[in-house]
């Protein structure tokens, strides 16, 4: 049986410099040293990249698999306007690879290019109903399902499952007509976790990280340590190319994949005990409380913490009230504490307006004596010797 490492393999040997001497690929003429380069066509070049970086090794090659490229591609703008070039050049390159290897190959799932119409929801009413016929039709007898709002632009199917697995899928307003029925143009943006809510590491899952670029990762378990870690790969662009690697490390480690994830995870995880949302906080107050203090590493730290929670803000916990008043009380206090001693306000305010009444009064005070306190009881002696008194009121015999 066919697979995709395989088919990717002899794709790659078409984009070879060498594969010239090939009678099935074209050329791009002569080079600047005389020799013949193969013309490295954009098409061949997503096909190739989509099955090494967004598809398993050793997955078999089906209907399933050229239908998930065709509308991931077709999700690009590029892909969208050249879509009859795309289509030519996958069936000639599944054909010149059932013609060399004697595999049968499935056909891309609809005989031309005009048979999949792409298209931009303008009514987002219209996406939520499409949802979720998609949703009755992917969920179990006892599965469990929210469907959340991310804004005007995106949904968020969360979905758990009867042995308690969790999995989040996105969609986008993009939405295709195919066989006569409308459809989400993309299925394969999802996160998978176990019941620990843990990343499943059997299942790979795929995010947007980034505009254009597709995260793909799992958990892996180090077993000298027995912990987890990420692994996976960044692809971008409308060729699918490979941008970044995810190692094995920790996922704190990979900012890039962090960020977004998080983001997800925020409509179904309580932030009261998300371990990033109390290190940000806890982060931000105890800034603040530096600045308060005139620590000599107030400001350089107050600036990290600032740059991290400002980001954290915008791109996970979006409009959460407790972060902004933190941000905003934690900016106040640097902008103050940056200000040139000469225009910074007092500190006492209300010894700021005594001496402003008293200057007006006509006392000019001497600068350096204005807050000496005056001689005589200070005000608890005042207080006690008042509570001691009693005050009775005389009563005069009415005139007749």
């Amino acid at each position: 049986m066919a697979t995709v490492t395989g088919l990717a393999s002899h794709l790659l040997s078409l984009l070879q410099p060498n594969a010239s001497s090939q009678p099935d690929v074209p050329s791009a003429g002569i080079a600047a040293g005389g020799s013949t380069v193969p013309k490295v066509d954009a098409a061949r070049l997503a096909f190739y990249h989509f099955l090494k970086n967004l598809c398993e090794p050793g997955e078999p090659l089906s209907t399933s698999v050229l239908d998930r490229f065709f509308r991931r591609a077709l999700s690009h703008a590029h892909w969208a306007e050249n879509k009859t070039a795309l289509f030519d050049e996958v069936t000639s390159c599944l054909q010149h690879f059932s013609n060399q290897h004697g595999e049968p190959l499935p056909l891309p799932p609809f005989s031309s290019p005009s048979e999949l119409q792409v298209l931009k929801a303008e009514d987002f009413k219209t996406v939520e109903r499409i949802v979720e016929e998609w949703t009755q039709a992917h969920q179990g007898p006892t599965d469990q399902v929210k469907i959340i709002r991310d804004g005007d632009q995106k949904l968020v199917v969360c979905r758990l499952a009867s042995d308690r697995s969790f999995s989040v899928h996105l969609f986008d307003r993009m939405l295709c007509i195919q066989d006569g029925r409308l459809s989400p143009l993309t299925d394969d943006m999802a996160v998978h976790y176990t019941s620990e809510l843990s990343i499943d590491p059997y299942r790979p899952s795929q995010i947007e990280v980034a505009p254009h670029t597709i995260a793909r990762f799992r958990a892996e378990t180090i077993s000298q340590s027995g912990s987890s870690g990420i692994r996976g790969l960044t692809a971008r662009g409308f060729t699918f190319q490979k941008t970044a690697s995810f190692d094995g490390a920790d996922l704190y480690r990979y900012p890039l994949l962090l960020y977004p994830l998080k983001r997800v995870e925020q409509f179904f995880i309580n932030r009261t005990t998300d371990p990033m949302y109390l290190e940000l906080t806890s982060l931000l107050e105890k800034a603040s409380d530096l600045l308060a203090q005139k620590h000599p590493e107030a400001v350089r730290f107050a600036d990290a913490a600032i740059e991290r929670g400002r980001l954290a803000f915008e791109q996970v916990f979006i409009d959460d009230r407790f972060m902004r008043l933190l941000l905003e009380n934690l900016q106040r206090a640097l902008e103050l504490e940056r200000r040139p001693t000469t225009e910074r306000p007092p500190t006492d305010l209300n010894l700021a307006s005594d001496l402003e009444v008293g200057n007006k009064l006509g006392l000019n005070l001497v600068p350096g004596q204005e807050f000496i306190e005056p001689f005589g009881p200070d005000l608890v002696e005042l207080q006690e010797a008042e509570s001691c008194e009693t005050i009775a009121p005389v009563n005069r015999p009415l005139k007749t």
